[in-house]
């Protein structure tokens, strides 16, 4: 039996489908856990696309701008404060915001701002970390669903002509395809380099599938071999 490895740009390919097809799915589920939960007047999770409606700020300086002249005559002033900001669906988020402002001696002025999250409402806070969860839960069952059935492959890989397998090309188990998936976190903590091995390794593997013991594969790549793969 022969095995042929899936080329690194058609992985990364996959992936992107597959992160369209998990985006429209946590929109509906957010959209539609939303309108449920409206009936009773609250929200339970946050749409993280949604650029949050700020219907009230609080601004409350901390002590008094301080102002220093250096050499060269260039001006600096900075100033201190802290923000409460009230949303419209309900959220109270304060921030200590840093202000600065720099005058030169031909007039021209640099004015900057930074802002820090110093503290939220308990339903913010939840909301968020709750729409969060949300989706590492739908892309855990996504790609362990998927990876495990009949077709061993995510609908991005089956139209990209890939499939998930053993190291003899064998169908993935439910546990082990989501055990693949658990792996797959150690990519995702080195900001994706754990992809960058499948460009080098002989079986044209990741972090994960090492970890796992899977290969993905193609019939349009290099040739791996059955016995060379499970050496």
């Amino acid at each position: 039996m022969a095995l042929y490895t899936a080329g690194f740009v058609r992985r990364l390919a996959a992936v992107a489908l597959d992160g369209a097809v998990i985006a429209v799915a946590v929109v509906a589920v957010v959209h539609g856990a939303n309108l449920f939960s409206g009936q009773w007047d609250t929200r339970v999770l946050d749409p993280f696309w949604e650029e949050p409606v700020v219907v009230n700020t609080l601004v409350e300086r901390v002590g008094e701008p301080d102002t220093v002249k250096h050499e060269g005559g260039i001006e600096r002033t900075t100033a201190f404060s802290r923000e409460t900001r009230i949303y419209a669906d309900g959220a109270v988020r304060i921030f200590h915001v840093v202000e600065g402002r720099a005058r030169f001696p031909d007039g021209t002025v640099n004015e900057g701002r930074a802002e820090t999250l110093a503290g939220e409402s308990r339903e913010a806070y939840w909301r968020l970390r709750l729409t969060y969860g949300l989706i590492a839960v739908i892309a855990f069952l996504y790609y362990g669903l998927f990876e495990s059935s009949p077709a061993q492959a995510t609908p991005g890989k089956q139209l990209l002509g890939m499939r998930v397998t053993g190291l003899k090309g064998e169908r993935l188990s439910t546990l082990r395809a989501w055990f693949r998936q658990v792996t797959k976190l150690a990519t995702l903590a080195m900001s994706g380099l754990g992809y960058l091995p499948a460009l080098f390794t002989v079986k044209a593997q990741t972090v994960h599938d090492i970890f796992a013991g899977t290969l993905v594969v193609t019939g349009q790549s290099d040739k791996i071999r059955a016995d060379k793969a499970s050496s």
